[in-house]
């Protein structure tokens, strides 16, 4: 699994990096996403490895640009 998700909504970007995880992802999944959009849209470090609900690892980060935040998923 590899993608990128660009854009503006952070609701639909958050349930954009949960669709690509999981289609059924748990609470503890859904927690940990959501703080790493905040942290991404605070400009703090978003680095961080997650176990999908399919015992997939993976790797997301952020990119920030002025405005502008990358989140980047990748096989950890």
């Amino acid at each position: 699994m590899v993608s990128a998700i660009v854009g503006t909504n952070l609701i639909k970007i958050e349930e954009e990096l949960l669709e690509e995880m999981s289609l059924a992802p748990s609470q503890q999944l859904e927690e940990q996403v959501s703080d790493i959009i905040r942290n991404g849209t605070n400009g703090l470090s978003c680095n961080a490895s997650l176990t999908t609900q399919d015992g997939e690892n993976v790797g997301i980060d952020c990119v920030t640009s002025d405005k502008h935040v990358i989140w980047h998923i990748y096989p950890n």
